[in-house]
C-alpha cells in the first residue's frame, strides 16, 4: 500500500517492456498471417477482403515510412555528413530522400503524371504514361548517394518530362538577396536531350524564377541561382522548389546518380 492506502503500479522494467513488446509483434505477425489466409480464401465476402485489403493499405504506407527513415539514419550513421562536401562557407546542404533512402514500389511501370516519388519528388509529363518507366536502384560508383533514379522512355509522345522537387523549410527560412543556391548534378542523358534546371521562390502572390540548361551526355555539372537577380521580397519568403525539365523525350535514358543543393551566404559588406 502506498500513502493513503492506494495502491501502485508496479513499474515495468526493460526485461517485462521488452518481453511485451516481442508478445505483441508476435501477435500482430499471427493477425497479418490469418488475414492473408482470408483474404485468399474465395468463401471470404468481398466487403471483407476490401477491408483486408484497406488496413493492409494503411499498414505498407507506416511500414514503408519506417524503412525509409531507418534507411536514412543508417545511411548518415555510416557516413554522418550522408557523403556531402559542404564548403566551410554554406549555411544549408542537402540530399533528397530519393537518393538516400529506398522507394517503394522501386519500379513504376507508365507512371500517371503527378506520381509521387517518395517525399518531397514528383514526377509529370504530358505524354502517354504507358511508355515511360521510373526506376531507383542501389548505386555502383563510388563518392556517390547510396541510390540512383532514372527515367526510360519508349516512343514517348510527350513533350516534357519534369521532376519536381520541393526544398525543406531550413533553405526557405532567412532567404536573402545575398545568397546563392547551387545545385550539384551527377547523371547522364542519351541523345543529346535538352535539359533545364529551374528554381522557384514564392515570396507573397509572386514566384521568381531562375532558368539554367543544362548540357546533354554523362556530366557532373554544377549550377547556381544568384538571388541578387531576383525580384525577392525577403519578408514574404514562404517555399522553394526545383523543377528538372527535359524536352522531347521521345526514346531515350535519363539516369541521376547523385543530386545535392547548398545554400552560401555572401559576406555582409
Amino acid at each position: 500500500m502506498g500513502q493513503g492506502g492506494l495502491w501502485a503500479a508496479p513499474t515495468l522494467g526493460p526485461p517485462m517492456s521488452e518481453f511485451l513488446n516481442n508478445l505483441s509483434g508476435r501477435i500482430a505477425r499471427r493477425y497479418w498471417s490469418q488475414a492473408a489466409t482470408r483474404a485468399a480464401d474465395t468463401s471470404t465476402s468481398p466487403a471483407k477482403v476490401k477491408q483486408i485489403a484497406d488496413e493492409a493499405g494503411r499498414l505498407r504506407h507506416d511500414l514503408d515510412a519506417i524503412e525509409r527513415a531507418a534507411a536514412a539514419r543508417l545511411n548518415f550513421a555510416a557516413a554522418p555528413d550522408n557523403g556531402i562536401e559542404q564548403p566551410v562557407s554554406s549555411d544549408w546542404a542537402w540530399r533528397p530522400e530519393l537518393w538516400t533512402a529506398p522507394l517503394r514500389p522501386a519500379v513504376l511501370i507508365g507512371p500517371e503524371s503527378g506520381t509521387a516519388l517518395g517525399q518531397h519528388m514528383k514526377l509529370f509529363h504530358d505524354g502517354n504514361a504507358g511508355q515511360a518507366l521510373v526506376r531507383q536502384s542501389r548505386n555502383t560508383r563510388a563518392g556517390l548517394a547510396s541510390y540512383r533514379f532514372e527515367i526510360e522512355t519508349f516512343r514517348f509522345d510527350a513533350s516534357y518530362v519534369s521532376l519536381v522537387l520541393t526544398l525543406p523549410e531550413a533553405p526557405v527560412t532567412g532567404l536573402k538577396l545575398r545568397h546563392l543556391i547551387a545545385l550539384n548534378l551527377n547523371y547522364m542523358t542519351e541523345g543529346g536531350l535538352v535539359g533545364f534546371a529551374r528554381l522557384n521562390v514564392k515570396h507573397g502572390p509572386n514566384v521568381e524564377t531562375i532558368l539554367r540548361e543544362l548540357p546533354p551526355g554523362d556530366y557532373d555539372t554544377s549550377v547556381e541561382f544568384d538571388m541578387a537577380y531576383t525580384k525577392l521580397n525577403e519578408k514574404r519568403v514562404e517555399a522553394m522548389w526545383l523543377d528538372l525539365i527535359f524536352e522531347k523525350p521521345t526514346l531515350n535514358r535519363i539516369v541521376i546518380n547523385d543530386l545535392t543543393m547548398a545554400r552560401f551566404p555572401r559576406a555582409e559588406m
